[in-house]
């Protein structure tokens, strides 16, 4: 297949580790309020048990409590269980933490001590990584400590008022500066985590491609040192052959094809080198234009026709109705599937089917080319794309080639922006992009 997709969005790595992990930390946030709540109400009872408690505090009240905190806790984590993912949530969890921190703070409103349970609300909201959810919980804890004392003057401060308030409310902008540092912090510690992560990931991967390339390049140097070592010798006998005369008027002639023929094909060779080469370094730019690519297709079929027949092989082609107009290199998409159809020529036994299918997948048209015969082994068909890969190991030898072809259709998809692979099918093989 071939496929020229969309180029996809970049993710910032520290939403999207933080994005994914959201549904957990709703639940640990939920937990996390529910054993504090669950304390509280606890710490309060033995209090009262004691007999030490304020005038506000007693067992109703407490059972109150502890109803309309589970309450809301209920139906925080059904919401989070059905939308857990949606960036809403997060803002709707702080604020059923902070509805429950008020209640408590409103069945023991003359205890001083109850003004902590709002900085539980801003600590809280610094494990979702988000400094406009940090300030809304700041707010509402200034909100909601404004609210409590017009309804529980209980809850000023007996001297110096309006001062006590103003450093009550400087501390909870303090505790949510500390959140928002903190936050901020956590996350840059996170992205360069992930990030070294992911480097370190590359760093291993092109390590081993790396020793992959070395064996391969080994490899390769014998396949052409031995595809150059043939034709020049068959070259140089042939030539002079004709030169002292050996062959006849009727030789020469096929003498000539035959030097003619293995000159070619170390021209391929060459070319192939040195394409390799100019893709991988850059300096080998696109032309892009517009043209249809079931025209290209019809037109290469006809090209491979005399091979075909040559294998008594069927060659299917299943095209839409309509023309596929796409944009690139048209001379350089023509040289991706011709080395396509020519790997599944070769490795097509003789009587068998080749086709390719092209086909509309949204803004892109994708392209298959399948043969059918054996497969390749699973650890090769990443390995097929890499320069100087050959699969001598899996298929046999006599099929031949140097392994450059689908490395520079590897590189040339790659400049397209486009999607390519290869897969084994239920009957062969299919080459794709």
């Amino acid at each position: 297949m071939v496929a020229l997709p969309l180029p996809a969005d970049n993710i910032h790595l520290t939403d999207e580790v933080l994005g994914k992990n959201t549904t957990n930390n709703h639940y640990r946030i939920l937990v996390a309020a529910s054993v504090v709540i669950v304390l509280i109400l606890i710490a309060t009872a033995l209090v009262e048990a004691a007999g030490i408690t304020t005038p506000a505090i007693n067992y109703p009240n407490l059972m109150y409590g502890f109803l309309f905190c589970a309450l809301i806790q209920t139906i925080l984590a059904v919401i989070v269980r059905y939308y857990g993912a949606k960036n809403w949530t997060k803002w709707l969890v702080v604020t059923g933490l902070f509805l429950n921190m008020t209640f408590l703070r409103a069945i023991s409103c003359d205890a001083p001590e109850n003004l902590a349970v709002y900085y539980l609300v801003i600590v809280m909201s610094l494990f979702y990584f988000d400094i406009p959810l940090i300030v809304y919980s700041t707010l509402l804890a200034i909100g909601g400590d404004v609210f409590l004392t017009r309804i529980y003057p209980e809850l000023l401060p007996a001297t110096y008022v309006t001062i006590q308030l103003i450093m009550r409310y400087l501390t909870f902008v303090w505790v949510g500066i500390a959140a928002a540092i903190g936050s901020r912090a956590t996350a840059d510690l996170i992205y360069y985590t992930v990030k070294l992560k992911s480097a370190n990931v590359r760093l291993q991967e092109d390590i081993e491609r790396k020793d992959r390339l070395e064996g391969a390049r080994n490899d390769f140097f014998a396949v052409v040192s031995h595809e150059l070592r043939s034709p020049i010798s068959l070259i140089k006998g042939y030539a002079e052959g004709i030169k002292d005369g050996i062959a006849s008027e009727k030789d020469r002639e096929y003498f000539v094809d035959v030097i003619i023929d293995e000159a070619e094909k170390m021209n391929r060779l060459v070319s192939d080198m040195m394409d390799v080469s100019l893709l991988e370094t850059g300096f080998l730019q696109l032309e892009i234009e517009n043209f249809y690519l079931d025209k290209m297709i019809t037109v290469l079929g006809k090209r491979f026709n005399t091979t075909i027949k040559e294998k008594n092989l069927i060659f299917d082609t299943y095209l839409p109705n309509e023309h596929l107009l796409v944009s690139g290199d048209p001379y350089r998409i023509e040289h991706v599937l011709s080395n396509f159809i020519n790997n599944a020529i070769r490795y097509s036994p003789n009587g068998y089917t080749i086709s390719i299918t092209a086909k509309r997948k949204g803004e892109s048209v994708q392209v298959s080319v399948e043969n059918q015969g054996s497969g390749i082994q699973t650890e090769y068909l990443q390995q097929i794309w890499e320069p100087f890969f050959r699969l001598e190991k899996s298929r046999n030898r006599n099929y031949g080639g140097t392994g450059l072809g689908l490395s520079v259709a590897r590189t040339i998809l790659l400049l397209h922006e486009s999607d390519f692979g290869a897969i084994n099918t239920d009957t062969g093989v299919s080459e794709y992009k």
